[in-house]
């Protein structure tokens, strides 16, 4: 059989040494946990001496002790509940940060495509700029090298021209030699790019369907075809330069 415990010096000491734990949780307060544990502990401690018939001393040492503690649990649960508060708004601006800094990111991700794409967009139409002055200045070339041309032919054609008692036959012969010699020198030397270059101009509406650089139509004998053709070269330079003149 237990006997009965005298409220004394040692309870006194314990009751003192809790006080003093729980003065100090009231200045930093512990864990929610912590403290409901501790005042749990503590109301099972007060039943058990309360069998114990306490004096009224000790029944109101035990209930400051408990009231403390009690004021200590609401402090930890207040407490707590700052801390999950100060937590929660620091994850959610720590969030908005991130947000906010890809945000930026993706910001001058897009600024930098801009630049790309107006970089290329000046590219194409410098591209097409140039490729349009290499165009102008081909055909401007060719329709001075076909003048060219025209111009030895008609200083050869000039320096031919017979007295007057000698007659034309033979003068008209040579003529049309020498304007078939020019003819070929003409094909040989400018066909293929007068043919590239008139190509690329009735392409950019420079020119249209038919020019003088197509050369005669229909049929005619082969001494004729070459006059035709020498004629044809005229034109030819002057479409050059008219197609040269429509380009941007």
């Amino acid at each position: 059989m237990l006997h009965r415990m005298e409220y004394g010096w040692i309870l006194g000491i314990v009751q003192g040494l809790i006080f003093i734990f729980v003065t100090y949780w009231m200045r930093v307060p512990p864990a929610s946990g912590i403290a409901v544990a501790t005042l749990g502990l503590l109301a099972i401690v007060m039943a058990i001496r309360a069998e114990d018939k306490w004096e009224l001393p000790e029944k109101v040492i035990w209930l400051v002790i408990a009231t403390c503690m009690m004021m200590v649990e609401i402090q930890a649960i207040t407490h707590d509940r700052s801390k999950q508060d100060q937590d929660h708004i620091k994850d959610i601006t720590e969030v908005g940060s991130r947000f906010d800094q890809i945000s930026r990111l993706l910001q001058a991700v897009q600024a930098g495509i801009n630049l790309k794409v107006d970089a290329d967009a000046a590219l194409m139409r410098e591209s097409r700029r140039v490729q349009q002055t290499e165009l102008k200045v081909r055909a401007l070339n060719l329709s001075r090298d076909i003048a060219g041309v025209i111009i030895r032919a008609q200083l050869q054609e000039m320096a031919a021209v017979p007295p007057i008692s000698r007659g034309v036959a033979n003068w008209i012969a040579q003529q049309e030699t020498i304007e078939g010699n020019a003819v070929a020198e003409y094909n040989f030397q400018f066909g293929a790019s007068v043919k590239d270059v008139v190509a690329q101009l009735k392409k950019r509406g420079a020119l249209g369907k038919i020019t003088d650089c197509d050369g005669p139509r229909g049929t005619a004998s082969p001494a004729m075809v070459s006059m035709l053709r020498f004629t044809y070269l005229n034109g030819c330079a002057q479409d050059l330069q008219l197609g040269a003149s429509k380009l941007p």
